[in-house]
């Protein structure tokens, strides 16, 4: 099923705009119909949405060494 950017983002759970963002820098594969800016037509396929929300996924692990908290919840 082909989504709309706004469908898209709400799919995903974030904004249209960064959508666009995604479409411009050709990180997501879309479709495009007319001209492109006002005049044309963006369309997402579902799977294509679903691959590129599952490739941004951050596995647990350790922290890195060079990461420090500086600052603690605990009263002092």
């Amino acid at each position: 099923m082909r989504l709309t950017p706004k469908a898209a983002a709400k799919k995903a759970g974030v904004s249209v705009q960064l959508i666009y963002v995604l479409i411009s820098e050709r990180r997501i594969p879309f479709f495009c119909f007319g001209g492109e800016g006002k005049r044309g037509r963006y369309f997402i396929e579902d799977t294509d949405l679903d691959a590129f929300i599952a490739s941004c996924k951050v596995e647990a692990g350790q922290l890195r060494p060079e990461i420090k908290f500086t600052h603690s919840r605990l009263p002092s």
